[in-house]
């Protein structure tokens, strides 16, 4: 083969047929004749791999894998949570603070007026006597 080719051989699923066809006995013939044909190659120095069709390594995800990543979440989002009831509590203080000092001043103002509205109702009646 001289070019790379895009295209399949075969349907993958002719060689299961294949095999199942010849049975054991079959694939152990193949083999024989592939190591008695091919067994010289095996003693060159220079061996030509395709390494596309190498394995990878790859991890799958395990019990063990997810368990711990579960943690770590929970563990991120219970930081969140502290953080959040945190400004929250924050907000909470600082609009009962400014309440309280909202109803304090409206307080002084009511009795200032009412105040002022008490000696100008006294001014008044000493003005009609």
């Amino acid at each position: 083969m001289t070019s790379f080719v895009t295209v399949k051989p075969c349907d993958p699923s002719e060689l299961v047929h294949f095999r199942n066809r010849i049975g054991t006995t079959g694939m152990e013939l193949i083999l024989k004749k592939s190591v008695r044909l091919n067994g010289k190659d095996g003693k060159e120095k220079e061996v030509c791999v395709d390494t596309a069709v190498q394995e990878k390594n790859i991890t799958f995800p395990t019990d063990n894998k997810l368990y711990s990543r579960t943690i770590k979440q929970q563990k991120h989002g219970q930081k969140a949570e502290r953080k959040i009831k945190t400004i929250a509590g924050r907000l909470v203080r600082e609009l009962e603070r400014k309440t309280i000092m909202t109803v304090i001043r409206c307080n002084q103002r009511l009795n200032n007026t009412n105040a002022f509205m008490k000696t100008n109702h006294v001014k008044q009646l000493e003005k009609r006597k």
